[in-house]
């Protein structure tokens, strides 16, 4: 295997070299270990996080369970600092990772092992799961081996996202959905998939902060211990509601029409962020490029908005008029003293704390 240079973040590796497989079917004809540079933005948004969880737990142990190339860990062990494990079962990446431990001089350790087999002998105080596809395979053994933090990456957002609703329900449990706020809907899947499963172990999540970009899913969730703690948190599942006629959605069931409501979930019905916690990563985020700091603006103001978000376009649409300036009507909903975030999760949209029928009247008028 062709290695190369690269330097991402702030941290210099030895990768695959993707040079002579840049005609062919990428990954399957790829490297013999998987490197993929289009996701350096979700590694350093990663980073970041681990920034803002050791301000509250100091050199925490880490596993990369799925590593492949490894440089997700390499940079938390380089950028971050922590006491890192490196895993993955393929023997070419094992040797890879240990070569680049010794090159940074890291203290961390690079392990052979089916990800399953060693979550399950071991806990650490992080877990990074970073699957090729769906993470449901690897949950339970990554809830029993986590005691402060999980991050869990989707990138089966077919199947989240209501294409395929029977590979949904055989994998995460729940009914998906595939119509406005869609991309949220599947992060509270997801996020419902864990909670239940980190239940089986008597314990509890709490999402901190959640990240829908490009063709991904990813979530961060603090763990904690206890079975009144899991009771509580699966208390917090429920449906999402979506009227096929007015086309109002929610999480609390209101009817807005006389049509009955379909439901898709179960699903995680809490909150998505906690605004301290985005603050820190957000801070450690200024030591990097304007995509991830404007990621991290755009999330501190999304962490005070109201649950669900519209489509503009969408909700023009149904008005049969053109969507109107997004901060015009923002500036207007906020005057009306409705509350009202832009989100990262889509573009043009809104989350609102009115009914879309308020929010059909205020779009009317501009």
């Amino acid at each position: 295997m062709q290695l190369t240079k690269v330097i991402e973040g702030k941290t210099r590796l030895l990768v695959p070299d993707l040079e002579p497989f840049k005609d062919e079917n990428f990954p399957s004809m790829g490297p013999d270990v998987f490197y993929n540079p289009q996701m350096e933005f979700c590694r350093t948004v990663s980073v970041c996080a681990l920034h803002a969880f050791t301000t509250e737990c100091k050199n925490p142990e880490v596993c990369d369970a799925l590593a492949a190339s490894g440089v997700r860990g390499l940079r938390y062990a380089n950028e971050v600092g922590c006491q890192l494990t490196l895993n993955d079962h393929n023997p070419v990446a094992v040797d890879l990772a240990k070569q680049n431990i010794e090159r940074l001089k890291l203290k961390a350790e690079a392990s052979h092992k089916d990800a399953n087999v060693l979550l399950s002998e071991r806990r650490y105080d992080v877990v990074d799961l970073d699957p090729f596809g769906t993470p449901a395979p690897f949950l339970d053994s990554a809830a029993r081996s986590a005691k402060k933090f999980l991050m869990v990456t989707a990138t089966d957002t077919a199947v989240l996202c209501g294409v395929y609703p029977k590979a949904a329900k055989r994998l995460y449990g729940a009914k998906t959905w595939r119509g406005d706020c869609v991309h949220e809907v599947a992060l509270r899947i997801l996020l419902g998939k864990i909670a239940k499963t980190l239940a089986l172990h008597e314990k509890a999540m709490e999402p901190v902060l959640v990240q829908s970009s490009d063709h991904y899913l990813r979530v961060f969730v603090r763990v904690s211990k206890g079975a009144t703690k899991a009771d509580k948190c699966l208390s917090q599942l429920g449906p999402f509601y979506y009227c096929q006629k007015c086309h109002e959605h929610n999480l609390d069931g209101r009817e807005h029409c006389d049509n009955k409501y379909c439901e898709a979930g179960p699903l995680w019905t809490g909150k998505l962020f906690d605004r301290d916690f985005c603050k820190a990563a957000k801070r450690k985020a200024r030591s990097y490029d304007k995509r991830v700091q404007k990621f991290f603006d755009q999330i501190l103001e999304e962490s005070e908005g109201p649950s669900l978000y519209y489509d503009i376009h969408k909700v023009a649409s149904k008005l049969k008029t053109s969507a109107p300036s997004t901060d015009k009507l923002l500036t207007k909903l906020r005057r009306a003293k409705i509350k009202a975030t832009k989100t990262h999760m889509a573009s043009p949209a809104l989350r609102v704390d009115c009914s879309l029928k308020d929010l059909k009247q205020i779009m009317s008028r501009l």
